[in-house]
């Protein structure tokens, strides 16, 4: 696949996060390049704001923002000296819920600022998110943290996070992610690690649209949410499916290099103009990253 209109775009258009991100991934970047620019995102309380996530734009540090966060961290393998890194974890230290288990995914100040519907706060929000973030958070603590406060928060938040995965029947794309992330961020840390990898394997079946005349047209799973390289195990099951998502995604790319956004806020109109360009370049690099795993 030529990307030399995308990295044009990138170099045009894309906040400097995710350009430094697409030149590190791609072209040989900097890792330092892509820190220095995440940093900026990051507050005094060592959790991550300021419409990182471009779908809320709250300023104030939170969960999702701190775990969209975490997984540039980890994509960097910065080490866990690193300040940024350092403050992450106070950061999630400090705002566990002891109560509910969680880290509250939806909170109160992100309706005072423009933002998606679906990330609206109302009484009972947390229950449609479930774990996510908070299993993969945990994850990233158990790997960052040394401090005892973490592996009781840790502990906590597995306990239930697994029974919560053994006992659910269905799991949207999202949620199942953070699990599947945790499996393999703690592989071979973690208690009943077999039946939890069955269990993903099971859910994952049922997480992401089959039907190719989908792709593209409704914010749904798709093959690359949940099946990340050919050594999935559902791999060879879909692999035609795959491959005809890959082919979507070649067809449906832009002339200027980038591909279209597939959902609205529904408010704010303004402000979602702005976001969806952050986010056209936030998928540039995510959908080139699956097709050079699977083409």
């Amino acid at each position: 696949m030529d990307v030399l209109k995308t990295s044009q775009w990138m170099k045009r258009h894309a906040r400097p996060l995710e350009y430094a991100r697409w030149k590190y991934l791609f072209e040989g970047g900097e890792r330092e390049s892509v820190r220095d620019c995440l940093q900026a995102y990051q507050n005094d309380d060592g959790g991550f704001g300021h419409g990182l996530e471009p779908d809320y734009t709250m300023p104030y540090s939170s969960a999702i923002q701190t775990w969209s966060a975490c997984r540039i961290i980890n994509e960097l393998n910065l080490p866990k000296e690193d300040p940024v890194v350092e403050a992450v974890v106070q950061y999630l230290i400090n705002t566990f819920d002891e109560k509910t288990g969680l880290y509250q995914t939806v909170v109160p100040d992100m309706n005072q600022y423009p933002h998606a519907m679906h990330w609206h706060y109302e009484d009972g929000v947390q229950a449609n998110w479930g774990y996510n973030p908070t299993v993969e958070l945990a994850a990233y603590l158990k790997l960052w943290s040394a401090d005892e406060r973490s592996d009781i928060i840790v502990d906590q938040i597995l306990t239930g996070a697994i029974e919560h995965l053994l006992t659910i029947e269905t799991m949207n794309f999202h949620e199942l992610n953070n699990y599947q992330q945790l499996l393999m961020l703690l592989k071979g840390q973690l208690p009943k690690e077999q039946q939890l990898h069955e269990k993903v394997t099971h859910l994952k079946e049922s997480a992401f649209s089959k039907d190719p005349s989908t792709f593209g047209k409704t914010y749904q799973g798709l093959p690359m949410d949940v099946i990340e390289d050919q050594k999935d195990e559902l791999y060879p099951k879909y692999e035609s499916l795959i491959q005809a998502h890959c082919d979507y995604l070649s067809e449906s790319i832009t002339e200027e290099g980038i591909w279209p956004i597939t959902w609205e806020w529904g408010r704010d109109q303004e402000a979602f103009l702005i976001a969806k360009r952050y986010w056209q370049g936030i998928l540039a690099i995510k959908h080139v990253q699956y097709l050079k795993r699977f083409k």
